[in-house]
């Protein structure tokens, strides 16, 4: 009896996730926003309920 493996005869389906991050802008945005916080240069929001006030 031969068996077939069901897992290789069905394509992967590309997700819309897949292809947001498949993107080099959204990647490279991702990247400098990595580095921004390792540098540092993040604002803390202390009231999430008026955020403007710790952003101005």
């Amino acid at each position: 009896m031969k068996t077939t493996n069901a897992r290789k005869s069905i394509k992967k389906q590309k997700t819309e996730t897949d292809t947001y991050f498949s993107d080099p802008n959204v990647m490279n945005s991702i990247k400098e926003g990595i580095e921004d916080i390792k540098a540092g240069r993040i604002t803390e929001i202390k009231d999430v309920k008026n955020i403007w006030a710790d952003i101005l």
